[in-house]
């Protein structure tokens, strides 16, 4: 991103029962058009250094560039973005860690320098609870255009199981332009709410301390309900999920998702390119108390964060016509072709194509059978050919493009054994050397009035050495151009007449 802060990807270690920070740098990463700053404890809202923020926020969240504009999501405000992780031991002590920007328990953290944010390739931070369990949340590239990944690890350190094992991510959204007005949406794959799902919110405030799933917040998300467009108000999302027993050894790992679209659809289809379970999207608004207000879904940027590996059932990528191919990758996205036939190679395949080419799978040779004994080898043997269908438009010429045969042969004055007429050939049947039968392959070409054009499968015909006596094609393919004198005989003879 032009406007943003350079520091490269670096690794970030802190205990997290001794909160001052370890010897590490906070850390920016960047796609293209989105770049997120993560502070020594893993949360967001790194600080910049003063006075060299272009817009004037002084921390680096979740921020994205669409059309030449930079947008933030969770600085301006309330920097309330963190997580927290607890589980209870065997004695029956709750043991807790977690990080928030907004409490004063988040970790001081050095400032990034100025200048541009170089692609990173990962940032690592690592918190302990002493003779209880790890949690580990490495940041990095999703592979999707502008999301980051986030693999999260919680690590059973101890020497007893441990139970409740609980882990909480809030975020306070501040959408630009619009911040501190917000719409946000909660939603899940599918009917059932993921597995692991224990309580979500929309209250952005919330502390990032794992506990009673009632401490979300005063808006709780029944089981398996949803909050669609929830706003306009000063909000965000949290998510508390509670996982299995952890033995001694044992771990769990989930991602989290962070990123950003131009458009809700985008946003979407985003979320299902990293396969997301659950997730929040959040939107700025547009209108007015006069004129009503409502989500902005496709004029500014839409920014998500989201789950995956919770127990839930992944977001499919969209499949408009149903063919099981997915639309960013359908030839035809609105045609249903499972077939995926793109003639032409333009990108856009023939069931939608306004401009296909001719269709050259049905032809077949006309005047020679696929089979033919040798009747006279001084004498060719003519062919037409038929079974070409236009495209979009008519057909302006159908030719042979060429024959080969498989075997040099014994031939008269070396002379062609084969020929390209108008409108068909010509093939001469003679034995190869071994004095076996020979095989022809003919492959036709037909040509549109805009120039676009379909060649055959290659049509072979066999010469066998006696009248139903089929000989077997000897080399399984074509060598020889059998329409070039002397390239497919093996030496000359006096030319007979006749």
């Amino acid at each position: 991103m032009a406007a943003a802060t350079a520091l490269l990807a670096c690794l970030l270690a802190l205990a997290a029962t001794a909160p001052a920070p370890a010897a590490a740098q906070s850390c920016p990463l960047r796609t293209d058009d989105v770049t997120i700053g993560v502070d020594l404890g893993g949360q967001l809202n790194a600080p910049y250094s003063p006075g060299t923020d272009p817009l004037g926020v002084g921390r680096i969240g979740l921020r994205a560039i669409f059309n030449g504009t930079e947008l933030t999501s969770t600085e301006k405000g309330c920097p309330c973005e963190g997580w927290g992780a607890s589980a209870v031991d065997a004695s029956g002590a709750t043991r807790a860690v977690y990080y928030n920007n907004a409490n004063s328990n988040a970790p001081a953290s050095p400032t990034l320098a100025p200048g541009p944010v170089p692609p990173g390739d990962t940032c690592t931070a690592e918190s302990s609870v002493p003779d209880a369990f790890t949690v580990k949340h490495v940041y990095e590239p999703s592979g999707e255009p502008n999301v980051f990944r986030v693999v999260v690890t919680i690590n059973n350190t101890g020497t007893t199981t441990l139970s409740q094992v609980r882990y909480r991510r809030v975020m306070d959204f501040d959408i630009d332009p619009t911040p501190y007005r917000e719409y946000i949406t909660l939603d899940y794959n599918g009917n059932d709410q993921p597995e692991m799902l224990e309580a979500w919110s929309d209250n952005g405030f919330a502390s990032s301390e794992p506990g009673d799933p009632a401490a979300v917040g005063t808006v709780i998300v029944p089981p398996n309900t949803k909050a669609l467009l929830s706003g306009p108000e000063d909000h965000g999302a949290v998510f508390q999920f509670k996982f299995a027993d952890l033995a001694p050894g044992e771990s769990i790992t989930f991602n989290t998702f962070y990123g950003a679209a131009p458009t809700d659809e985008q946003a979407k289809a985003a979320l299902a390119g990293v396969g997301a379970e659950v997730w929040a999207l959040a939107y700025s608004t547009i209108g007015n108390s006069s004129t009503g207000f409502q989500a902005n879904l496709n004029g500014s940027a839409v920014f998500f964060f989201a789950f995956g590996g919770v127990g839930g059932v992944p977001l499919p990528l969209p499949d408009s016509d149903g063919d099981g191919i997915p639309d960013r990758e359908d030839v035809c996205p609105f045609v249903a072709d499972p077939e995926q036939v793109d003639s032409d190679g333009d990108g856009i395949g023939d069931a939608c194509d306004a401009d296909t080419p001719p269709n050259c799978d049905g032809i077949q040779l006309v005047g020679v059978a696929p089979e033919i004994w040798i009747p006279n080898p001084h004498k060719l043997q003519r062919f037409t050919f038929s079974g070409q269908k236009p495209g979009s438009n008519p057909i302006a010429s159908a030719v042979v493009d060429s024959i080969h045969q498989d075997e040099k042969v014994d031939t008269y004055c070396c002379k062609p054994d084969a020929e390209i007429t108008a409108g068909g050939g010509a093939i001469r049947p003679w034995k190869s050397l071994k004095g076996e039968g020979r095989a022809y392959s003919v492959v036709v070409k037909v040509t549109d009035t805009a120039g676009r054009y379909c060649v055959s499968p290659p049509l072979i015909v066999r010469i066998a050495k006696k009248k139903s006596k089929h000989v077997p094609f000897s080399k399984q393919g074509v060598t020889f151009d059998s329409t070039v004198p002397g390239t497919s005989c093996s030496k000359k003879k006096p030319c007979k007449k006749g």
